[in-house]
């Protein structure tokens, strides 16, 4: 089973838990349905910035439902897939600080 958390920022920066789902799938049509419901719920108010792990199936569906989000890939996601994909060059000197953007 998977879990789609959705959280936002209010207007004093803090995380707001709007929501979540748990659900058996991660097809395309479960995500568009996801979003749908999650879009009435707001009154139709669109995200700005949708913030994801590298799934196929949610790229394609914030692509047809969010038309006007940015979609943006977690940080945290693609610096454990970096320990795992690149570890060779993550032991090479001065690597991770160019990784990382310091």
């Amino acid at each position: 089973m998977f879990c789609a958390p959705f959280v936002g920022m209010n207007h004093h920066t803090m995380n707001v838990m709007f929501g979540s789902e748990v659900f058996m799938n991660e097809r395309i049509e479960s995500f568009v349905w996801l979003f749908n419901i999650f879009l009435k719920s707001m009154g139709c108010k669109h995200p700005t910035t949708v913030m994801t792990n590298q799934g196929f199936s949610v790229t394609i569906a914030i692509k047809m439902v969010f038309l006007l989000a940015r979609h943006r890939l977690c940080c945290w996601h693609i610096i454990e897939k970096s320990r795992k994909k690149i570890r060779a060059l993550r032991t090479s000197e001065g690597f991770t600080k160019f990784f990382n953007g310091y």
